[in-house]
């Protein structure tokens, strides 16, 4: 029940407005107590107690790495710029871009559990001058994330967030003393696309959309 979660918020105009859009409201479901968490970037009103909150800056990813969560996640919008060509997908930050580069070199995450990136195309890849292919699962991996999550294609934000807000309610649920004790992401995610995939009236496109990232270990 100690473990930290930090989260990069970049809400759009969409949940600015009140509307539906990305917003960071899978945090709320989580269930994370506000001394644990970490938010740099926009924080909801109903996290007010988060006390560790930082803009999505240089600054704020110090005090993100300085944290070394156990959690990780990104809510913001992913995309590709052909003109980028071997800096590949990014990912938008207020005023700037995070690139694949920017996560390997900057980011360090040593105890970390799952990562997620809820982003659109965070997990499309792009080939390097030296013929390699790269992107932001490499770069994950290069900061010593443990489990990690992202979509291969365009996603509905709601989707994305009762996805992943069903995951990190999973692993308090099993850090508690009635838990397992061990947080199992792999298990965690099959539960719920079970879930999904017994859902009525999804045709094929509908399900696709609302299975939105790949795990990998």
């Amino acid at each position: 029940m100690s473990d930290d979660l930090a989260a990069i918020v970049v809400a759009d105009a969409e949940a600015r407005e009140g509307r539906r859009g990305v917003c960071g409201a899978e945090l709320l479901e989580s269930d994370w107590p506000d001394e644990h968490m970490i938010i740099l970037g926009d924080r909801l009103t109903s996290l007010d107690g988060v006390t560790r909150h930082f803009r999505a800056d240089t600054e704020g990813f110090r005090q993100l790495v300085r944290a070394k969560p156990e959690f990780f996640v990104y809510a913001g919008h992913g995309n590709f710029n052909p003109d980028f060509t071997s800096l590949g997908p990014y990912l938008e930050l207020d005023g700037m871009v995070l690139t694949q580069y920017d996560i390997a070199l900057r980011l360090r995450l040593p105890r970390n559990k799952l990562a997620v990136l809820g982003a659109c195309l965070a997990g499309q890849g792009a080939k390097t001058d030296s013929g390699e292919v790269s992107g932001f699962l490499r770069s994950l991996m290069a900061t010593g994330a443990g489990a990690i999550g992202m979509p291969l294609w365009s996603v509905s934000d709601g989707v994305m967030i009762r996805t992943v807000g069903a995951l990190l309610a999973a692993s308090r649920r099993d850090a508690r003393p009635s838990g397992t004790g061990v947080f199992e992401p792999v298990q965690a995610l099959y539960e719920r696309y079970r879930h999904v995939a017994a859902l009525d009236g999804l045709n094929a496109d509908e399900l696709i959309e609302y299975l939105p990232f790949c795990l990998y270990l």
